[in-house]
């Protein structure tokens, strides 16, 4: 009897870790199928239990799970103190970076991006120290990190980078370079990230403060009229309405729901339409 109970033991000390790990497959599960509120009930009745080498894992799931950022920067920073150069470090760097960024702690968010960078997020980790230095006004790292970004393969990344790199431009009064990352951003398909819109827009307005009236007002029609739905259309519209209050004969105001396709009213404007 006393074997048996000895072997019974045993067996449910073995089991128990795969049991714990199969838990945590329960918690990737619950996400899988949008089930939050289970996976956050199932990782709160797991924490207390888990042995050192699941901790680490359960603190990040869990951190996926709050919608506090001071919760979840606990989360993550138990995570990085159990597995510093654990296979999401990374990830777990760029979320505490973000936090502080929407904090306004620009020096932390900084050292936490380029930590983010250092354990193999390059790009995000590039882009983001990049942000955070332009930030605190170092133009010269942000414009080296912005840079490296700026070829990244991912095209949400690239054309954020690039989009900060024509605002450093702007700022340091350097048309010619600002013109040329916002076209470059342009040049990439309009129903790409969501970034186009914002650079037709930017690249209006250097285009304007040069004294090109014409080509700004033809950006912004294009803008209005491939992109309505954007944040940036009721802005163009509006300076497109002031300009025909100035140039009621050459200006062309877009009505909403207005396509590229066979305007015979661009066709008589004095400029072109850039695809």
């Amino acid at each position: 009897m006393i074997r048996r109970c000895a072997w019974i033991l045993l067996v449910v000390l073995a089991v128990a870790p795969v049991a714990q790990a199969n838990s945590l497959s329960g918690i990737r599960a619950l996400l899988a199928v949008g089930d939050r509120a289970g996976a956050q009930a199932l990782a709160d009745s797991l924490l207390p239990t888990l042995p050192p080498d699941l901790q680490g894992e359960a603190d990040y799931l869990r951190a996926q799970l709050d919608e506090r950022g001071d919760r979840v920067e606990g989360y993550l920073r138990s995570y990085l103190a159990t597995e510093p150069r654990g296979r999401r470090s990374g990830g777990a760097h760029l979320e505490l970076g973000r936090i502080a960024f929407l904090r306004g702690d620009f020096p932390g968010a900084l050292g936490s991006f380029r930590a983010a960078r250092e354990s193999g997020r390059e790009e995000e980790g590039s882009l983001w120290e990049g942000l955070a230095a332009y930030a605190l006004g170092d133009l010269a790292v942000a414009r080296h990190a912005l840079e490296d970004a700026a070829r990244s393969g991912n095209a949400r990344i690239r054309q954020r980078a690039m989009m900060g790199l024509g605002d450093m431009a702007r700022l340091a009064r350097d048309g010619s370079s600002a013109r040329r990352w916002y076209e470059e951003v342009r040049e990439e398909p309009p129903r790409g990230p969501g970034w186009w819109a914002a650079a037709t827009y930017r690249l209006a307005e250097v285009v304007e403060s040069d004294g090109d009236l014409a080509g700004s007002h033809a950006l912004l029609v294009e803008l209005v009229r491939l992109h309505p739905e954007s944040y940036e259309a009721p802005l163009a519209r509006e300076r497109l309405r002031l300009a025909r209050e100035r140039l009621p004969e050459t200006v062309a105001v877009p009505a909403p729901g207005d396509s590229l396709a066979g305007s015979d009213e661009l066709a008589v404007r004095p400029w072109s339409i850039q695809a």
